[in-house]
């Protein structure tokens, strides 16, 4: 007979086997079961993200436009913008490669074009934003009044500055009385017939304008003269003075520095387009300049006025 079969190892040896295995190290680049798995990401992490990031900027898009002055900005952006898309689709390049991507029929026939609107569908929007402009402009009088009373309040103490003061306030006057008078009459809730004694509504708005261009001049005046008086004025500082106060007023020189440059850029920008919109005729300006020029003048104050609403949401 032969031998009786027994299992290679006894159960004293696995026990040594078990033992030896739990002592000896892991290699290297070995995982063990015991490291946990990274926690999934959610899958509505993102859309949740976008979601608050829109609630934060409609919020802070009411801000905005909760005063007049946030909504004329905001509406002044959208006119002129709207007329710079215009002019930039509407231009050669944009048209060589919308023909390019023009879709054609399986039979290799093109595609009939869409009838053309009567008026484009850009400028359709800016002339509407204009407008509402106009619209929101009809009770600027009583705002007018109100700078008027705080000028002879408290007027400027140069003379020269009191004097462009008091004939800003007389110019924005006569402007937005002649821009409400043609706007109305040609509403019909003014007599036309009455107007038209005095000439034209074009004659009116274009009388209108011209007070705007005398408010543009008489501001980029006024903005040289301060410049002037900010110059000339003395600083006589001590050496306690400088290190109280040195850091302080550099700050304050520097924000008026910028309200000024800031000014200007916007003066300089309506300058062209107030001249041009003066003249019967013109003095030029095309119009596919026209929403660059005013989307130019109120860049500035439109992003200052958006840092703003940060702090208020």
């Amino acid at each position: 007979m032969g031998k009786p079969w027994k299992p290679s190892t006894l159960p004293e040896d696995a026990k040594a086997l078990r033992a030896q295995s739990a002592n000896r190290p892991e290699r290297a680049g070995s995982r063990s079961s015991s490291i946990p798995s990274k926690p999934s990401k959610c899958p509505m992490a993102g859309p949740i993200a976008a979601l608050s990031k829109l609630d934060v900027t409609i919020r802070r898009l009411t801000q905005l436009i909760s005063t007049s002055a946030g909504q004329e900005r905001v509406l002044s952006a959208i006119q002129y913008n709207s007329q710079i898309l215009h002019y930039i689709l509407s231009s050669n390049a944009a048209r060589s490669v919308s023909s390019g991507l023009r879709l054609t029929k399986p039979s290799g026939l093109p595609l009939p074009n869409p009838s053309t609107p009567a008026k484009p569908r850009l400028l359709a929007l800016s002339s509407v934003i204009s407008e509402t402009r106009t619209v929101l402009r009809l009770f600027g009088l009583v705002k007018l009044w109100s700078w008027g009373s705080a000028t002879a309040k408290a007027p400027p103490r140069d003379p020269i500055l009191r004097a462009i003061a008091y004939s800003q306030v007389f110019v924005n006057v006569v402007y937005q009385l002649l821009e409400n008078i043609a706007f109305l009459s040609s509403k019909g809730v003014i007599s036309r017939r009455i107007v038209e004694r005095f000439g034209s509504i074009g004659k009116w708005y274009i009388w209108s304008t011209r007070a705007w261009l005398a408010h543009v001049v008489l501001d980029i005046i006024r903005l040289v003269r301060e410049r002037i008086l900010w110059m000339r004025r003395p600083r006589k500082w001590t050496v306690e003075q400088l290190v109280n106060e040195g850091e302080e007023e550099e700050q304050l020189r520097w924000s008026e520095l910028r309200e000024r440059l800031k000014a200007l850029l916007n003066n300089m920008a309506w300058l062209p387009l107030c001249m041009h919109w003066s003249a019967e005729e013109g003095i030029g300006i095309p119009d596919s300049l026209v929403g660059l020029l005013g989307a130019t003048a109120g860049a500035w104050g439109l992003r200052d006025a958006w840092v703003d609403t940060a702090a208020m949401v």
